[in-house]
């Protein structure tokens, strides 16, 4: 008999003989992959508006609209692997058979993953303090875990065609999630440097358009998925820019995994080819203002991806293989991190707030004037200093007029570029540093009475602080190691076999 399931077989013929993988694939139903493709693009809408709202407000209830949305999306996210895997254990008649279902499995280990960080998110900040910066150990392993939910729900259909749409509609969604990790530069609220943007794109890229390659066969399916990404990436951008709210840069460097179509007849070139289209052209959208990374961040960034790209190419031509350009592809990527310094910007944690200040910020050609003035507090506050940071950055002002005691501070600093940065208030008291914050971007203004908190101070040397920071990093790099081996193994089994 034949050795796969299809919802299209006659339930008369009974479980015994109905179609199923003997190799450790079982297709989930396809309400199953709609209910994912629908929860995907929930969660990245809800990803990307929550994170402009940090950015415009701060930090707020954790009802607010975006995190509601989000926890929506996972919630039917976890009802559709919920159903995959009961239809599982029914038509197998055991529900031991959900063990043998790799996809299935690594959904729910997924799923495990993004409870266990939501969990672990809270005794982070109630231990060693509250931050916003995504790539901190507990958002880390969410994102992965998100990540690798979408490659079990991608993978969901067993390597078969079943349904195009929905397997470019998958696709597309993974790709999506795929370019989470670089949200704050796409956000332009960078917390790294801005010379890590580009190797995390082309390595995240190219590991979610592997994944499509297995889960969805067909002529220009990457030209469609990328076309699906931009399409709802550019909406996300146009509602915001509408709103009002903080934009998100459209992903236009994907447009080179469309070389992957191309009848190239080794694969390592098509990749290797990718890696390098990618390059070129986030080189013109930043040259062009169509992203807000910096050009003289990319330079640096597109040469290493080049001379990678091409070691990679000349010895995978001697040894064969596409793993050597993935591997020395994930080596730049992992490079890029290195040094990387942290920028304390993008709300990094507010932690017990102590009063009100008011703060308006006007940018007019390089300069930015600001004045600050508290409102209320409930300890001693003195003056301090005023910053400006971004992306590793930090700008001094300089003072121009200090009224006594709390009275109203004017300043300006000079700024030579950069699209969006965060303007802080310092002072001291008796409790220790206070701060408040505001943003501003070129030749705008904004003000607001902004709460006055006490900042987090991440205890980078405490021996637990980078014990946990291992042990969660470590979590997060088993979690994507197991989602690659499920799909390499998925892709070397046979389609279908007969009995």
């Amino acid at each position: 008999m034949l050795a796969f399931v299809s919802d299209d077989y006659p339930e008369s013929l009974g479980a015994e003989s109905r179609p199923r993988w003997k190799d450790g694939r079982s297709a989930a139903p396809l309400v199953v992959r709609w209910l994912a493709v629908t929860a995907g693009l929930s969660a990245i809408v809800a990803t990307y508006w929550d994170g402009a709202w940090h950015t415009a407000i701060g930090r707020d209830s954790a009802l607010e609209p975006p995190h509601l949305l989000l926890y929506s999306s996972l919630t039917v996210a976890a009802v559709a692997v919920g159903v995959w895997a009961l239809t599982t254990a029914v038509r197998e008649r055991s529900i031991f058979s959900v063990l043998r279902q790799r996809a299935l499995l690594l959904s729910l280990g997924a799923l495990v993953g993004i409870a266990a960080s939501a969990g672990l998110d809270v005794l982070w900040h109630d231990y060693f303090s509250r931050d916003a910066v995504l790539w901190s150990p507990p958002h880390l392993l969410s994102v992965i875990a998100s990540l690798v939910l979408i490659v079990g729900l991608t993978a969901s259909g067993g390597g078969e065609n079943r349904s195009m749409a929905i397997g470019i509609g998958l696709g597309a969604v993974l790709l999506a999630t795929s370019m989470i990790p670089v949200m704050e530069y796409d956000s332009r609220v960078p917390q790294f440097t801005e010379i890590a943007y580009l190797p995390i794109v082309v390595v995240a890229a190219l590991f979610a358009a592997w994944v499509i390659d297995f889960a969805v066969k067909g002529a220009r399916v990457m030209a469609v998925a990328v076309s699906a990404v931009i399409a709802v990436r550019a909406v996300i951008w146009g509602v915001l820019s509408a709103a009002g709210w903080p934009t998100v840069d459209v992903p236009f460097a994907l447009l080179g995994l469309a070389v992957l179509d191309l009848p190239v007849r080794r694969r390592v070139d098509r990749v290797v080819l990718a890696a390098v289209a990618m390059s070129v052209i986030q080189l013109v959208v930043s040259a062009t203002g169509l992203s807000s990374v910096a050009l003289e961040a990319v330079i640096p960034a597109a040469v290493a991806v080049l001379a990678v790209a091409v070691v990679a190419l000349l010895v995978a031509r001697r040894i064969g293989g596409v793993r050597i350009a993935a591997v020395a592809l994930v080596v730049l990527g992992a490079s890029a991190q290195l040094g990387a310094t942290p920028a304390q910007a993008h709300d990094p944690g507010q932690g017990t707030e102590r009063g009100e200040i008011s703060m308006s910020v006007d940018w007019v050609d390089s300069r930015v004037t600001v004045v600050v003035e508290p409102v209320s507090s409930t300890v001693p506050i003195e003056f301090d200093r005023i910053v400006a940071r971004r992306a590793g950055e930090v700008v001094e002002a300089t003072i121009e007029v200090q009224g006594a005691g709390n009275g109203i501070v004017r300043a300006s600093i000079e700024l030579d570029g950069g699209d969006l940065w965060f303007v802080y208030a310092e002072f001291s008291s008796p409790e220790g540093t206070l701060e408040s914050w505001i943003t501003v971007e070129a030749g705008e203004s904004d003000s607001g009475i902004r709460p006055l908190y006490e900042p987090p101070t991440a205890p980078v040397t405490d021996p637990e602080f980078l014990a946990a920071s291992v042990a969660l990093y470590l979590l997060a790099a088993a979690l994507l190691a197991w989602a690659i081996r499920v799909v390499a193994v998925s892709k070397r089994a046979p389609v279908a076999t007969t009995s």
